[in-house]
């Protein structure tokens, strides 16, 4: 679930994105940031790093496949990965349906280029007897 209420809205929130941007490097090495609802605009080292909630001790992280934070529990024991647990295991799911589907094709293509082959010769026999 998003940070902030059902309308998206955070108290952390700051104005624009670029905002938000500067504020966050700006406080880089500090106690405290604002953590955005939002990953727009932010830099490379936001993006990966693991937030705490101060109110609650929580951490977060945010996961470029949800594209949203995420508690850091949810990545697992893979806890520097870019993707949660869920969208990895989903990741993995639609690589191997790909690989399927491209099998799939490889075969088929196999098959008709083989009764093609098979359906020529007969032609051209057929051609030379005339």
């Amino acid at each position: 679930a998003p940070l902030g209420d059902s309308t998206g809205s955070n108290n952390n929130k700051v104005g624009s994105s670029s905002a938000m941007a500067n504020n966050v490097a700006a406080s880089y090495g500090s106690n405290y940031a604002n953590i955005p609802t939002q990953n727009k605009g932010l830099c490379t080292i936001c993006d990966v790093n693991v937030w705490i909630v101060t109110s609650t001790g929580l951490e977060i992280k945010w996961c470029k496949g949800c594209k949203n934070f995420r508690p850091w529990a949810a990545f697992g024991d893979k806890g520097l990965a870019t993707k949660c647990v869920r969208c990895r295991e989903r990741q993995r799911e639609k690589y191997a349906l790909q690989k399927e589907e491209k099998e799939k094709a490889r075969g088929m293509a196999k098959v008709r280029q083989s009764q093609q082959q098979q359906v020529r010769p007969a032609a051209t026999v057929a051609i030379g007897r005339l």
